[in-house]
């Protein structure tokens, strides 16, 4: 977050323990401190009284936010608001002096289906891109993996960190943290044109900093051809080279883990095709697979193939996996990780 103290609050020597914390903050790197505070705190009686510490923990303030990019996300520290904070005209965040530790203390929120999961596929593919200002981001506890406990809940989890448990209506005891969360979720699509998380995203727009749909059906469709080779068991190994006989699009909407079962069952292309509970675009984009193909994907590759992500044998070394990362999802995972970044 990029911190804005306003010059009241700056001034007011009830405040500069406040503000000396929030210093600590932006020196660790945690937030930045607007170059406008920096300018003012230069010109106050308690920098001019305690000159020599401030001006070294001034220099790691500057020295440390010359050395990564700014944050987009603005906070604004003025006297006189109330506990909850409220949205500004521009989307910036406004708290009190008397709240504001408790705010910048807390790290952006990323809410996901499944922290494990979903969080171990954004560490990994971090890793594997070397994105470091990510990955030492959540290591240092400026980023924080929100468990919703899937898409259903995403909504509430939203709600409830901004008006707890029990939130009252009169906002007492609220926070007003719309600014601090940001949504990553699967696309769940079947088929190109099927976008069933859209309305989702639309419903929450207001209430976040930022959300992404990933491109790709789910976290398991962006596993490397060369990761699942290695590390699934050899009877899944012609299983894995069907899949990277289908096209882009076909890879694309495929259900990794349930593969082309209806209702639960294993079932012949033909079967599939004239069963009425596959969607009409899963049909067209599924009927080109040959028989030998269909045989060996249809059952999927089952529940546990995420824990690619998460078990520490399959993580990326400090070599980085990119050259066997598919090119878009190169593009995209470094959007959504400019997205955080600029965030938070």
């Amino acid at each position: 977050m990029n911190i804005l103290v306003e010059a009241d609050v700056i001034h007011n020597l009830k405040w500069s323990p406040v503000v000396e914390l929030i210093l600590e903050l932006a020196a660790a790197a945690r937030h930045e401190l607007s170059i406008q505070s920096i300018d003012e705190l230069r010109t106050s009686e308690w920098f001019k009284s305690e000159a020599r510490d401030l001006a070294d923990l001034l220099n790691q303030v500057e020295k440390s936010q010359t050395l990564r990019k700014s944050s987009v996300a603005v906070v604004v520290i003025r006297s006189g608001v109330g506990d909850s904070g409220f949205i500004g005209p521009g989307k910036e965040t406004v708290i009190s002096p008397a709240k504001a530790l408790e705010f910048l203390y807390t790290p952006f929120q990323l809410i996901l289906e499944n922290e494990e999961f979903d969080g171990a596929f954004l560490l990994w593919m971090s890793k594997a891109l070397k994105r470091s200002d990510f990955f030492q981001a959540y290591r240092a506890g400026k980023i924080e993996f929100r468990h919703a406990g899937g898409k259903g809940s995403i909504d509430r989890s939203i709600r409830l960190l901004n008006t707890r448990v029990w939130g009252r209506k009169d906002r007492r005891y609220w926070r007003e943290m719309s600014r601090w969360a940001g949504v990553v979720i699967d696309s769940d699509s079947k088929c190109p044109g099927h976008e069933p998380n859209v309305a989702l995203v639309d419903r929450i727009s207001d209430r976040v900093a930022f959300s992404h749909i990933l491109k790709k059906r789910a976290i398991e469709s962006y596993l490397p051809k060369e990761l699942m080779l290695k590390h699934l068991p050899a009877p899944s190994r012609t299983r894995v080279e069907a899949l990277f006989e289908l096209t882009t699009q076909q890879r694309k909407h495929y259900h990794m883990k349930s593969g082309l079962r209806v209702d639960g069952g294993v079932v012949s292309k033909s079967q599939y095709i004239v069963s009425q509970k596959p969607l009409a675009g899963e049909k067209t984009l599924f009927s080109s697979i040959t028989d030998s193909g269909w045989s060996l994907l249809s059952p999927g590759f089952g529940s546990s193939l995420a824990e690619l992500y998460v078990n520490e044998s399959t993580r990326p070394d400090g070599s980085g996996y990119l050259d066997i990362i598919d090119p878009d999802d190169v593009v995209e995972m470094n959007y959504l990780f400019d997205k955080i970044m600029e965030a938070c």
